[in-house]
Formats: C-alpha cells, structure tokens, sequence
C-alpha cells in the first residue's frame, strides 16, 4: 500500500492579495498518495510509535507551524535531494 506519511504538515489557503491562512497542521500523519487528499487535509493514523496529532485550534496550529518554520530554517531543506526507492 502506497501512502505519503508527513513528519509536520501544515496547510494554508493563500489569497489572492498574497495572504497566507492557515487552516490545519497535524504530525505523524498518512494521506493517500494524491495530492489533493493531502491538500483537503484527509488523514489517516497508522499506529506505531508515534501517534498522529491534528490541530485546527488557533493556538495549537500556531505552535506547530513555529516547529515547523524553525525546523525549515535550521535543516536548510532547501539544500537537500534524496532519492528513495522502495519495493
């Protein structure tokens, strides 16, 4: 079974005046492997260790959107490229 599994997420709706709305973060969670699954927040917990969290609280969603932002910025992403093959 073929799924996307995010460590943090976090979903915005932008504006058309540039503006950024953030709607949903969640952590450790799985979606369908299609995006707009992913995009209409459609989550899935699969046990395990860790359990999935999602936030739609103002001051919740802000939090993991700060570990997420901090996390962005001190891992420097922007720099990485991995290639994965599974089978």
């Amino acid at each position: 079974m073929k799924l996307y599994r995010f460590e943090h997420v976090a979903g915005f709706l932008i504006g058309y005046d540039g503006s950024w709305h953030l709607k949903v973060t969640a952590s450790n969670a799985y979606s369908a492997p299609k995006w707009p699954d992913v995009w209409a927040g459609k989550f899935e917990c699969h046990g395990g260790v860790a359990k999935m969290t999602i936030e739609n609280e103002e001051m919740n969603m802000a939090k993991r959107a700060s570990i997420l932002a901090s996390t962005v910025i001190s891992g420097r992403y922007w720099e990485l490229k991995t290639d994965i093959k599974m089978t």
